[in-house]
């Protein structure tokens, strides 16, 4: 049985690692799967494995214009959205003495403005075929505990002082 035959998903972060899974795993239950990540040789290559039911689209999950033009071409892909995987993430550990705010910056675009961007655009799109769902997940190397002293869970309430 194909669970999500004639469905759309977008999965973000999908070049590899857990994304890539996710990728592989809609595919395999007949989902339309448009991939997302910065790593543009490892998203082309699953693409390319995965076959026509994929679409790789290189994306920086923190810049808004890439959004609108994500989400128009999965539109243009497969005919809508029903499914967001927000996987892409970063991880750069360091304790907080040696943290510049360009490193905690950059997680707190990717990670944490990268969900919202993804939630507040792919929305509207899923309205248009009567809902969807929207999943927030990691990337396996995200999951790994952060130092005591990192700073880049201190937001999210993991950071021990």
């Amino acid at each position: 049985m194909q669970r999500f035959a004639g469905k759309v998903a977008l999965v973000t972060g999908a070049a590899r690692g857990q994304g890539a899974e996710h990728a592989r795993q809609l595919v395999a239950e007949g989902a339309k799967v448009a991939l997302t990540d910065v790593l543009h040789a490892e998203g082309q290559a699953l693409a390319a494995e995965l076959g026509e039911a994929a679409l790789f689209l290189p994306h920086d999950v923190a810049d808004e214009a890439a959004w609108l033009r994500v989400l128009a071409a999965t539109r243009a892909f497969a005919g809508g959205l029903d499914y967001l995987v927000n996987n892409a993430a970063i991880a750069r550990f360091a304790s907080i003495a040696e943290t510049d705010v360009a490193m905690f910056e950059a997680h707190q675009r990717v990670n944490e403005l990268g969900v919202f961007l993804g939630m507040k655009h792919a929305a509207p799109l899923m309205a248009e075929r009567g809902g969807g769902s929207i999943v927030k997940s990691h990337r396996s190397e995200v999951s790994a505990p952060a130092a005591p002293t990192s700073p880049m869970w201190a937001p999210s309430g993991r950071c021990a002082a």
